[in-house]
């Protein structure tokens, strides 16, 4: 039976983004059921959701870079885990499966490992500090991280013992904070933007997927860029906020436009732990060149081989337009060329490299431009890597290409 569903551009100033209704999640299954191997220990029977369905989703994803697909309060999977020590199928076990195929269903050929490693390796690489790239599994199914604030009840989809988020608070990664009478306020900052990759050891994913299991309430926030443009904007409490690099490419001169159209950015090793004790500015879109990246003799490791390095231009598989899809927080070197067989110029100075990104990205960075996750709770959202942040919630979000950034979730 055909599954017939609703595609709807969000209506928008930032021009991007797009709601999905009518699409069970759960209920996208193919006519062949497919036996993998994940995790090691078990084998999953898993079934794909019909092709022409996900073709349809495909294609709206990287026309308009952000789905949110309505109506998923129940986006989990009952599936069978056979040990792959015994022909016994083990007791049926209900895990949220279904938001992790969707995901990797737009890149088969991708390894099922993490891009921040295991939870282990994460509290391992930043000595025991917190961190929010992936610290918290979800322990049916580890390749999905809990991210929020507030306690996570033992049996949530295999949590043993009693789990407390902790959001991140931009007090802990901004130079200048806001004080804590600005905060009662409703005053707020949006605490890093950001690209969802590792960009080190493994390559960034082509979607990433968020998954809204209880959203924060509260009365409008306003929050304050504090860059010296005394730009503020109303937004939602515990929001994901997006923008489109894509657009932010078409925003550029001609000039800009031929040198990042032949550039490479070579991001840091370890990226993440390089800026542990770095700051941003009060926009989370810049660093502040303070001296205080890690050395790289002390980062958890500092192999060249796995040093990433990426044109600052990607192109949609789709519709080859092009995005500035740069993340210029952990970027360490840029070589630049203002043509296809122009001499290149190598730029390692790091606070030369943060202030010719921060020029070029920067003026992009307007309320206008910016899309505040519209999903509810039960909605999956997915995001094609060439828009930079996604949300979802009850609704699922998909995204591609954004950058994203996340907005405290209650005034402390």
């Amino acid at each position: 039976m055909a599954t017939t569903f609703s595609i709807s551009p969000l209506n928008h100033s930032a021009g991007f983004g797009a709601s999905v209704e009518g699409l069970d999640l759960n209920q996208l299954e193919g006519a062949d059921g497919v036996t993998t191997s994940f995790p090691q220990d078990s084998a999953l029977i898993r079934s794909p959701m019909a092709d022409a369905t996900f073709e349809a989703l495909e294609k709206a994803l990287y026309i308009h870079k952000i789905l949110i697909i309505r109506g998923q309060e129940k986006l989990v999977r009952w599936t069978c885990l056979v040990s792959v020590l015994s022909t016994e199928p083990a007791p049926i076990t209900q895990t949220p499966t279904k938001q992790l195929e969707l995901v990797m269903r737009f890149d088969p050929a991708a390894k099922p490992v993490h891009g921040h490693g295991t939870s282990k390796e994460v509290l391992k690489a930043f000595g025991g500090k917190p961190s929010l790239v992936g610290a918290n599994p979800v322990p049916a199914e580890p390749m999905l991280r809990l991210i929020g604030r507030g306690s996570i009840p033992v049996g949530h989809h295999g949590v043993t013992e009693p789990l407390t988020l902790k959001s991140g608070s931009h007090k802990g990664f901004h130079k200048d904070v806001l004080t804590d009478e600005q905060l009662d306020a409703g005053e707020t900052r949006f605490q890093r933007w950001h690209i969802d990759a590792a960009f080190y050891r493994t390559h960034p994913p082509k979607v990433t997927a968020l998954w809204t299991h209880t959203l924060p309430v509260g009365p409008l926030l306003t929050a304050r860029f504090d860059d010296g443009s005394d730009t503020t904007m109303e937004v939602k409490p515990g929001r994901t906020a997006f923008i489109d690099s894509t657009q932010m490419y078409e925003s550029l001169s001609e000039k800009d436009k031929a040198w990042v159209d032949h550039s490479r950015a070579e991001y840091a090793p370890s990226p993440y732990q390089w800026i542990q004790d770095a700051k941003a500015m009060g926009n989370g879109f810049g660093m502040e060149s303070d001296d205080l990246e890690t050395p790289l003799i002390d980062l958890p490791s500092n192999n060249p081989d796995l040093v990433k390095q990426y044109p600052l231009v990607w192109i949609n598989p789709l519709t080859g337009e092009k995005a500035l899809q740069v993340h210029s927080i952990i970027v360490a070197e840029l070589f630049i060329r203002t043509s296809a067989d122009g001499a290149e110029t190598v730029v390692d100075n790091v606070s030369q490299v943060r202030q010719i990104l921060y020029d070029l990205q920067r003026p992009f960075l307007k309320p206008e431009n910016i899309l505040i996750s519209p999903q509810g709770e039960g909605g999956d959202s997915d995001t094609p890597q060439s828009s930079t942040q996604r949300d979802m919630g009850p609704e699922s979000a998909i995204k591609y290409t954004l950058q994203e950034a996340t907005t405290q979730p209650s005034p402390k």
